[in-house]
């Protein structure tokens, strides 16, 4: 398995889609080798936080909305979990979400919150053509919450083009750990470019024989 190829551009529609229908709501979408996962849930400190009102623990707006695709894109598992959490909302909470929707273009306190996360969708798909260019081997994550802002991970896929690079690594070491970034403030596209550094810079630095095997290896698939 040599890289995903995801589709950069249906994935930036996708962020842009969820982002204006659901802007409350924290976000999550990766891809390894099983195939694209996403997450999303209520923000407690977004603008659609009143939905939370009375839920418990366990309940579906506190555990949130899950898609794993087994093959498929990350737009179309984020499009899953939005789809998944706007049937909830139509069929359960219809006085909330109503009220909600006042709130997030502006009405009463909703100035003191979080109003949607903006995300500069285009330089996104870059940033994932570029970390599967730069890493075709490893799985990525990248997501958007209020408590600690964009946020990425990645790691090498153990079905992956790069899987090699895993021969000899304890648990707990590294590679077996991954790259994280939480910015806590700035943009996915920085999380996710901050982790693609930290492995490269790893790799350039401390598995440069296993990488050099990597490489050929692809070449030859």
């Amino acid at each position: 398995m040599a890289g995903w190829n995801t589709d950069t551009r249906d994935f930036a529609k996708a962020v842009a889609e969820f982002e204006a229908a659901l802007p409350g709501f924290w976000w999550r979408v990766g891809q390894c080798s099983v195939g694209a996962h996403a997450s999303c849930a209520v923000d407690r400190k977004g603008c659609q936080a009143e939905l939370l009102k009375g839920v418990k623990t366990g309940g579906t707006l506190h555990s949130g909305f899950h898609c794993d695709t087994r093959g498929g894109a990350p737009s179309e598992a984020l499009r899953d979990v939005m789809e998944q959490a706007l049937e909830f909302l139509r069929t359960s909470r219809c006085a909330a979400i109503g009220a909600s929707r006042r709130r997030c273009r502006g009405h009463g306190r909703a100035l003191q919150l979080v109003v949607g996360w903006n995300t500069d969708t285009k330089d996104l798909a870059r940033a994932v053509a570029e970390i599967e260019t730069a890493l075709p081997g490893f799985w990525w994550l990248v997501g958007h919450r209020s408590v600690v802002g964009p946020h990425a991970a990645c790691g090498v896929d153990g079905a992956g083009c790069q899987a090699d690079l895993l021969e000899g690594v304890k648990g707990g070491d590294t590679l077996d750990r991954g790259f994280g970034c939480d910015t806590r403030g700035k943009s996915s596209n920085e999380a996710l470019r901050d982790v693609m550094e930290q492995a490269l810079e790893f790799l350039r630095t401390s598995r440069c024989a296993a990488i050099g095997a990597s490489r050929r290896r692809r070449r030859d698939v």
